[in-house]
């Protein structure tokens, strides 16, 4: 998958392993207990809401995958350290094969989808999903950071 879209999965990947670095150390106590601040998230809400994001965009937006999606749960999930390595471990394997199928099938024009979304009538963004994912996934690993510094 050459050019852009490799650009992106290689940050991805860098995210998501950082991410995984984080709350690889948290007990599954800590990582699921609320900071004393106001509207704060547990560690595990944010490591989930993480994953979730970047499944969504980048399995499913841009590889065209059905995730599944239940944003909202997100926020009110709990669990362990364990299940979140699981999820982000599976996500890394899936975006590695997405990223072999778009090199062996040939589609890495990004444009293709956003032109057949334009003919179908369907409202397209000025960014592409892969984009986005590492914005939001960037801001949410920022966050993450933050909480996991005041847990110390």
């Amino acid at each position: 998958m050459p050019g852009e879209a490799s650009h992106f999965a290689v940050v991805l990947e860098r995210i998501a392993r950082n991410a995984l670095a984080q709350f690889r150390d948290i007990s599954d106590v800590d990582l699921n207990s609320p900071l004393e601040l106001p509207e704060s998230n547990t560690a595990f809400v944010l490591a989930t809401h993480l994953i979730g994001s970047a499944e969504y965009w980048v399995l499913e937006l841009a590889g065209g995958r059905d995730v599944q999606r239940d944003r909202g749960s997100e926020f009110r999930a709990t669990g362990t350290a364990t299940e979140l390595v699981a999820r982000y471990e599976r996500w890394l394997a899936a975006m590695q094969e997405l990223r072999k199928s778009l090199a062996v099938k040939g589609e890495e024009d990004r444009g293709t989808r956003r032109r057949e979304a334009l003919q179908a009538g369907v409202a397209v963004e000025r960014r592409d999903p892969e984009e986005l994912s590492g914005i939001e996934a960037a801001l949410d690993a920022a966050s993450g950071r933050l909480q996991r510094d005041h847990l110390a």
